[in-house]
């Protein structure tokens, strides 16, 4: 594996902590339906999808870092019906918008609140220790937190 961009999952568990998540598992979870670990069945699962440059298997930056949200379902899987179902009304909302419907300021933030979520500092920090493989300084974490897929951001050149 040369120079190139990867993937890397994290789950955001519920005590702060991060997990690592293989990108294959990650990839079985969405595309194959494959069960998540025992637990976590019923609940939301928080997951960082980060955006790495590589050289090798060396993070060398973190570019760009993607908080999401989806529901489990009962039986462990996650719920992809849901997750298209928040896509597509996004999608609606950012026609609306377009259209000039000023409705859809709150409908839209509420859409992002349901998917989207914040990292802590403290799990910005684990983050950056785990990929970049040395303690975060105050300057890497002020970094890592402008990687951050804030929403709206992308939307708007859709």
């Amino acid at each position: 594996m040369a120079m190139g961009y990867r993937l890397r999952y994290f789950i955001a568990e519920d005590d702060g902590g991060l997990t690592r998540v293989p990108t294959a598992r990650c990839h079985r979870w969405f595309s194959d339906d494959e069960a998540l670990p025992p637990g976590r069945a019923g609940q939301e699962l928080r997951l960082l999808e980060v955006v790495v440059d590589v050289d090798r298997r060396r993070v060398m930056n973190v570019l760009r870092v993607l908080p999401v949200r989806h529901r489990v379902r009962e039986d462990g899987r996650l719920d992809a019906s849901a997750a298209m179902r928040l896509a597509l009304k996004r999608l609606d909302i950012l026609d609306r918008a377009r259209a000039g419907d000023p409705r859809t300021q709150i409908e839209e933030l509420e859409a992002d609140a349901n998917y989207f979520w914040w990292p802590t500092d403290a799990q910005l920090e684990a983050l950056g220790t785990v990929l970049l493989e040395r303690p975060s300084s105050p300057t890497q974490l002020a970094e890592l937190r402008a990687t951050v897929f804030k929403p709206g951001d992308a939307l708007r050149d859709l």
